[in-house]
């Protein structure tokens, strides 16, 4: 008997993970269903149809409704809000990719509120990647910046940012939010120009997902770029800036001002 139980036991936790795996792939498949019709049909502001409902229109159980709000809300595009139901946040917005592309700038001209938080400032020895890209040699001393990008309240780029801590000191010193080209045009009156970008698709890493409140299999899009300073041309900055793939859609400006020369 004590046998039976111990296979049968098994054999119940077996079925159960199944089931597990199999409610969370249908949520991920209604998750982008949704998305998909949110974006179309959808603006800031507008209700979800209730649990409920979706769960009549759909025909699948509550579990993978529930699943599929929850990766609705993580990857930022509604907000349940206690005895209301599914608010819609926000949809995509174009970010296009120019000499001068500003995040502040951006989000202002679509009607959404910029917020830049630091995170962290600390000195470090250059890498190779680092150094090949600021024109340095390896080792030496560079301003790390991390920090988050908000629209309305929302994460939704986590930038890494490194300087030659010997040309922009004050980044490191006294900088703490806002615009940092603009507070870098302010101190230093270098106005930095974007000269390469590169873009890759990739699964976030572990502080990804904790800083942009995402899960694991949601993708992000990578973006890491070098602008010179404009009069003498010399790199300041290389940053490696990592955006919410649902709320942002790259683009690229070709009406003049082209990112690479």
């Amino acid at each position: 008997m004590g046998y039976q139980k111990r296979i049968m036991t098994q054999l119940i936790k077996q079925i159960e993970t199944i089931q597990k795996k199999e409610t969370t792939l249908l949520s991920i498949d209604l998750s982008k269903k949704l998305t998909e019709e949110i974006r179309e049909s959808f603006k800031p502001g507008d209700m979800l149809a209730s649990q409920v409902e979706l769960t009549e229109r759909f025909g699948v159980s509550r579990a993978i409704i529930r699943g599929a709000l929850e990766i609705l809300e993580t990857t930022g595009v509604i907000q349940r809000v206690q005895g209301k139901g599914a608010v819609v946040v926000h949809q995509q917005i174009g970010y296009p990719i120019h000499r001068y592309t500003r995040f502040t700038e951006i989000l202002e001209k679509n009607g959404r509120k910029a917020e830049t938080r630091v995170l962290r400032k600390i000195g470090i020895p250059a890498d190779k990647e680092v150094a090949h890209y600021l024109e340095i040699e390896v080792g030496e001393p560079v301003v790390l910046l991390e920090s988050l990008g908000k629209m309305d309240g929302a994460p939704i780029s986590r930038a890494l940012q490194y300087f030659p801590l010997e040309k922009v000191y004050d980044v490191m010193r006294i900088y703490d939010g806002g615009s940092l080209h603009q507070f870098i045009f302010e101190r230093y009156n270098m106005k930095l120009r974007r000269v390469l970008s590169l873009i890759n698709a990739q699964l976030p890493h572990e502080r990804d997902c904790s800083v942009l409140k995402i899960e694991n299999y949601i993708p992000i899009l990578q973006v890491k770029s070098v602008n010179i300073d404009e009069n003498t041309e010399e790199p300041i900055e290389y940053v490696d800036t990592r955006f919410k793939s649902t709320a942002i859609q790259l683009s690229f400006d070709l009406s003049g001002d082209i990112i690479d020369e």
